[in-house]
């Protein structure tokens, strides 16, 4: 435990900083044990242990004991409910205030099985509203993360929400009793200045879109805005307009369920007044790349823009991605662009893999070269592109301010093999100094002659490289050329974001068992390059100092050399010197 030695004797801590950072490094169970050690340890240890709470049961029981009851419900089969054994009196909630003020952050998220079946009685809630001496049950919880599917149980999130509550994720489901209008009718009264909102949803966008337009005009304090992927709609982008002091406005990232319909952005086409969005920094939207264009190049597009992601709905030809990219260089403040084609279940995909003139190559990409300020970059498209290990240099020189760069690493796999060889990493080794995470879709057994190996520039700062599904065959080759490039706490990664989502996409272009085994056994390959990378450059490393400490010795050796020589001749000279003197006598 935490003690120091003072006059001998074992002393326990007493500095709140230093405790607090001890104990949220333990277990639960280790920090209640540490809440009895002292009175001064009591107070850090308690509100070490109920800073977060995911589970809510332990807290009511501080009330009052609970009991429990199964029922069947038609989604989530036995669900276990608890309610309070008995009725609540005064002294219940004065014992509750000395830990009631602890709780900084509640966390119910029906992702994890814990949370879908166990759930709390309506009596309990009732209880709590009819007996809590005070309007606010916690009052300092400044974040609640409260997303259940089925509604009765989300709308009791309502019961911790307070007006100091700053950051709140919830889920958005329609109902009729009770009605989703009641529900965001609680949220703005109980909760008016709410900062960052996440909303997720597995219902289309359109069912409950008015709803989610007067929850938004209702907090007028909004700064962050994540939603699913495709619930930006028109309607909703124009109701955001009036929130002056909005800065971002984010995706979650997508899940099998709770997306939305593509079919609700179909048209992004949203009407932007003057002086709309003053705040906004940040942007996320979905559409079809004509579209963007067309809403990036009206007049009142936000100009503090300085991050822009775009979801785009469907692959275009490399003429229409060229001139969104001339539009978007209009941004001047930009910094960090996404292209970002989602391969996913309903995503318009063909079967068979495009000409290379119909891929985005360097001329389409070619608008950017001159956002120099750029520093993260990334454009997921469907198969892979037209760049080759030339078009990297010119790449790497217009960004030199990259730190985040991803050109498609894990494109739809096809016979021929990939356009890019591990000579495509050297540009930006020498033209980045300040990326931190590289990611290609390269020929991985692509590894140069050695002559040129002791000439190739190190990535400084370079946290990950990722290859996606890139292929490679053999190990040892890769990761003794990796070795030479990357620092020695550089990651090696390979896979796709969403496994299952590419695996229905492989299946829709009836991709065969062969590739499949093909890709796993290159990711295989990609994870034994990177453990042992680390190992490699160490060893060359070692290598490198051994030979620094060679030439050196042989540098002392020469001086040392050069200087008996000298010394020689100097004697030599004197010996001379003093024959011509005895001559001369």
């Amino acid at each position: 435990m935490a003690f120091i030695v003072q006059n001998g004797r074992m002393q326990p801590i007493f500095i709140s900083e230093i405790l607090a950072l001890i104990f949220s490094n333990l277990d639960n169970r280790s920090v209640a044990r540490a809440a009895r050690v002292c009175h001064q340890w009591s107070d850090v240890a308690l509100d070490t242990l109920w800073h977060v709470v995911t589970d809510i049961r332990p807290l009511l029981s501080l009330l009052a004991p609970l009991t429990s009851y199964e029922s069947r419900r038609q989604a989530q089969g036995v669900v276990t409910y608890w309610k309070f054994r008995r009725s609540l009196g005064p002294s219940d909630w004065t014992r509750f205030d000395r830990y009631s003020h602890r709780v900084r952050e509640i966390m119910f998220d029906n992702r994890r099985a814990f949370v879908r079946r166990k759930a709390l009685d309506q009596s309990t809630y009732e209880q709590l509203l009819a007996t809590c001496p005070r309007q606010v049950l916690l009052p300092n919880v400044h974040s609640v993360t409260w997303c259940m599917s089925e509604p009765d149980r989300q709308y009791r999130s309502s019961v911790v929400m307070h007006s100091e509550l700053r950051n709140l994720t919830i889920q958005l489901n329609k109902c009729d009793d009770p009605s989703l209008a009641t529900y965001v009718d609680a949220i703005i009264e109980r909760a008016p200045r709410v900062v960052n909102l996440e909303f997720r949803s597995t219902h289309p966008v359109r069912d409950i879109e008015n709803d989610v337009q007067r929850l938004l005009r209702g907090l007028p304090y909004l700064r962050q805005l994540t939603l699913p992927l495709f619930h930006l709609s028109n309607d909703i982008f124009t109701a955001l307009a009036s929130s002056a002091q909005l800065e971002a406005i984010s995706f979650a990232e997508p899940i099998e369920q709770g997306t939305g319909d593509r079919a609700d952005v179909g048209h992004f086409a949203p009407v932007i007044e003057d002086d709309s969005f003053i705040s906004l920094r940040k942007l996320s939207f979905s559409a079809h790349l004509q579209h963007a264009t067309t809403f990036i190049g009206r007049p009142h597009f936000p100009s503090s823009i300085t991050c822009l992601r775009i979801n785009i709905l469907a692959i275009d030809n490399p003429p229409v991605l060229h001139e969104l990219l001339t539009t978007i260089n209009r941004v001047k403040l930009l910094t960090e662009l996404v292209l970002d084609f989602i391969l996913s279940p309903g995503a318009p995909v063909v079967s068979s893999p495009p000409p290379p003139f119909a891929r985005p190559s360097l001329e389409a990409l070619r608008p950017l070269l001159s956002c120099r300020k750029l520093t993260k970059l990334e454009i997921r498209w469907d198969y892979q592109l037209s760049l080759g290990d030339l078009d990297m240099e010119e790449l790497a020189e217009s960004w030199p301010a990259m730190e985040r760069l991803h050109l498609h690493s894990e494109p739809i796999p096809e016979s021929a093999a990939p356009t890019l060889t591990l000579r495509a990493l050297i540009p930006f080794a020498h033209h980045c100094p300040q990326i931190k995470y590289l990611a290609l879709y390269v020929d991985g057994d692509s590894t140069p002659p050695r002559t040129t190996a002791d000439f190739l520039p190190r990535f400084q700062h370079l946290k990950e490289l990722a290859f996606g599904s890139s292929p490679v065959t053999v190990s040892e080759p890769t990761a003794l050329y990796l070795s030479q490039l990357c620092p020695v706490d550089c990651e090696i990664t390979s896979g796709v974001r969403w496994p299952d989502a590419y695996g229905i996409v492989l299946d829709g272009i009836g991709a065969s068992d062969e590739i499949r085994i093909k890709m796993q056994k290159s990711w295989i390959q990609w994870g034994n390059i990177g453990k042992v990378l680390s190992l490699a450059i160490k060893a060359r490393q070692d290598e490198k100092a051994k030979v620094a400490g060679l030439q050196q010795e042989m540098e002392l050796l020469s001086l040392t050399r050069n200087k008996e020589r000298e010394r020689l001749e100097q004697l030599e000279r004197e010996v001379r010197e003093l024959k011509d003197t005895r001559t001369g006598f």
